[in-house]
């Protein structure tokens, strides 16, 4: 759809411009409170996170700065993994409450959604998360469908998710795929916690981010 990917290429223009702003202003600051230091390399380099160092200091401040770097990089919309379980639920809703905050208040930059196809029992324990997710963009109706990796629980302390119960990955994508179309959704785009863990003997992919991709049904995009 030349309208779509043009919309598309637009938003990914912008996004690449907003990081490079946020690095230069970045690296501003920086130099300012140390000129003896050279941090140029800040401007340099790509990536959204690489070599700033933001990842530990955005653990060591409650993970905040991670959340509001991505309102003011426009992030619309974001997946959950067994990391945002890292610090438990009540943690989580933290980070919920500050992406879900409106634009112009008390938080920078504009809010996003956190989308979860697969959360059993979800509503009893946070607040503020959608199996999918409607935008338009370009004139076309674009779903966005999150799943948690389904081994997530047991890769954080136990009792961090309460009581939410994770299904099957695939019929609950399926069926939220089901609920977009009947929504006038064009284009349907799979969000996971899952990756590739390796390769097979012909130099093939495999791993449970292919499986997703090879048993779902009709998405256009399936990203992990």
């Amino acid at each position: 759809d030349p309208a779509l990917r043009a919309a598309w290429e637009s938003e990914l223009s912008g996004m690449v411009s907003r990081m490079k702003a946020l690095r230069e202003l970045l690296a501003g600051h920086l130099a300012a409170r140390r000129p003896d230091r050279d941090f140029s390399w800040v401007t340099r380099h790509r990536g959204m996170f690489s070599l700033t160092g933001l990842p530990p200091l955005a653990g060591f401040f409650n993970e905040e700065p991670a959340v509001r770097v991505m309102r003011l990089m426009g992030f619309d919309v974001d997946g959950l993994g067994n990391h945002n379980w890292d610090k438990g639920n009540a943690h989580l809703q933290q980070m919920i409450d500050i992406a879900g905050a409106p634009a112009g208040g008390s938080e920078p930059g504009t809010p996003f959604t956190y989308v979860s196809a697969n959360l059993g029992n979800v509503e009893a324990n946070l607040n503020g998360v959608a199996p999918w997710l409607i935008l338009e963009r370009g004139g076309v109706k674009v779903g966005f469908v999150g799943v948690t990796n389904p081994e997530a629980p047991t890769l954080v302390f136990p009792g961090n998710f309460g009581t939410i119960d994770i299904t099957d990955p695939v019929p609950a994508a399926n069926k939220a795929r089901s609920e977009l179309l009947k929504r006038g959704v064009k284009t349907t785009v799979l969000i996971s916690h899952m990756g590739v863990t390796g390769f097979d003997a012909t130099g093939e992919p495999v791993g449970p981010l292919i499986d997703l991709a090879r048993n779902v049904g009709g998405f256009d995009v399936v990203a992990g």
